[in-house]
């Protein structure tokens, strides 16, 4: 079965989508095109880092906790091109 994306944050430069209540995410840098998929643990433990990013910056943009997560957590290194 196959599900859905859809948008759950979007900022100028990144933009996540989920399907299946978080089965799924995908991360995307707009600028560049390239995105990171994550399924099963791999989608869970992205889960816990967006929120342990969202917990350590509250206050800042979209962008600035999916660029962290992009850059420091390196999900933008296992990117592919669209």
């Amino acid at each position: 079965m196959q599900h859905e994306m859809r948008t759950i944050l979007q900022g100028e430069r990144f933009k996540l989508e989920s399907a299946g209540n978080g089965a799924v995410y995908l991360l995307t840098d707009t600028l560049t095109g390239r995105s990171t998929f994550a399924q099963g643990d791999d989608a869970l433990q992205f889960e816990s880092d967006l929120e342990s990013v969202e917990r350590v910056f509250p206050d800042k943009s979209v962008d600035h906790v999916l660029g962290w997560l992009w850059d420091q957590c390196d999900y933008g290194a296992a990117s592919q091109a669209a």
